[in-house]
């Protein structure tokens, strides 16, 4: 009696190419869902040049408008979840460009001319604050080096009119 040969390995049957399958299938998972993590919004990120009005925006170095910059439209409980924020390269200068947002930024600039927004310590909005009134910048004291959230678009309270 004569036996079957099993085909050569090198010669993709229908098992390999539904198996192939799967694994691309996943691989395009895994992207889509790491993609799906990093800001895909306007609203965070860049801060000089145009597009920047109505922007918070924290700086690397303590010179506010200097160095690396990050910046938000939008209130962000926290700067290292659900992704980090890193400094990007601006107008204004490099240092600081690719370090972590969280606990690195050393000045501010609020870019919005209506509402005031602050910087916190500990995320989810607690802990001592840095507060800007609109169209202002300086350096972080409360929170130099030590930033965890911003609260941006709060109406302005104790700021000159």
């Amino acid at each position: 009696m004569r036996y079957p040969q099993a085909e050569p390995l090198s010669k993709p049957g229908w098992a390999t190419r539904r198996a192939r399958a799967a694994i691309l299938g996943l691989a395009a998972a895994l992207l889509m869902t790491l993609a799906a993590g990093a800001p895909a919004s306007a609203a965070e990120g860049e801060c000089g040049g145009g597009g920047s009005t109505g922007k918070m925006c924290l700086y690397f170095d303590s010179t506010p408008d200097r160095g690396a910059e990050w910046g938000t439209n939008s209130s962000t409980p926290s700067l290292y979840v659900p992704y980090m924020r890193y400094f990007r390269v601006g107008p204004y200068g490099a240092n600081g460009s690719g370090w972590e947002v969280w606990n690195k930024a050393a000045s501010g600039w609020n870019r919005d001319t209506n509402s005031s927004a602050r910087v916190y310590f500990n995320s989810n909005y607690g802990g001592s604050w840095d507060s800007f009134c609109p169209s202002t910048s300086k350096n972080l004291y409360s929170t130099y080096k030590d930033n965890a959230s911003v609260r941006v678009g709060q109406i302005p309270t104790g700021c000159p009119i």
